[in-house]
């Protein structure tokens, strides 16, 4: 685990979440807000997860750490919404203790955009699927992306930048 990461029981709370959607679905609500007791109050009127916006409004990763403190100390899954698709930015926030991101409408929207612009040459999925000691929570966001993208049926090719250690792993 990185220095500085956030170990919370993310795991089971994560499998409590996933056996939710399985079942009878999941509960939760999109909050802009800043309090961490509010994200908490939320799981103890009954919410499955929260996603917290860093996207738009006020939070920063700081105050994001703080509502994800919020949302483990009531049992419920932290997503967050990022404010880019980038590697550092989701690393950063995978680190502080999220149990998710939500970036697939971002590229869901991009892709859909300039699917048929010529002046893009390739669509480059996913970046070193793996790294961080990330492989197996990677290679099932790699296959949603991929299934994203070819739903949209791009003029483009598709390919995603591996790493030898992900090799391995497959």
């Amino acid at each position: 685990m990185p220095i500085g990461a956030v170990d919370w029981g993310k795991k089971d709370i994560i499998k409590k979440f996933k056996e939710k959607l399985k079942g009878d679905g999941a509960v939760g609500i999109f909050s802009k807000t800043c309090d961490p007791g509010f994200i908490e109050v939320l799981g103890y009127a009954g919410a499955d997860y929260v996603i917290i916006d860093l996207e738009h409004g006020s939070n920063s990763v700081q105050s994001v750490q703080n509502l994800i403190r919020g949302a483990q100390t009531a049992g419920i899954m932290p997503i967050v919404r990022v404010k880019e698709s980038c590697a550092s930015v989701m690393g950063e926030v995978l680190d502080i203790g999220a149990g998710g991101i939500q970036v697939y409408e971002f590229v869901r929207e991009i892709v859909t955009k300039y699917k048929d612009d010529e002046r893009i040459i390739i669509w480059d999925v996913f970046n070193e699927p793996g790294n961080s000691n990330r492989k197996s929570m990677s290679l099932p966001h790699m296959m949603k992306f991929f299934e994203i993208i070819r739903n949209i049926d791009p003029i483009q090719p598709l390919t995603v930048g591996i790493t030898e250690s992900f090799i391995a792993f497959i």
